[in-house]
């Protein structure tokens, strides 16, 4: 039996404490493998993405 889904607002602000309209911020590095034609590492809440 699957568990029923989060509501994703509770008491106005996000499970993380975001509001609605805000945005998480964003850091994009890109050319990080030098042998690669093209890379680009995109970090995401605690993990980082090659």
């Amino acid at each position: 039996m699957k568990k029923p889904p989060v509501p994703l607002l509770q008491g106005g602000v996000r499970a993380d404490g975001r509001a609605p309209d805000q945005m998480r911020e964003v850091q994009i590095s890109v050319g990080v493998i030098s042998n690669a034609d093209g890379s680009a590492m995109v970090p995401h809440y605690a993990h980082e993405r090659l």
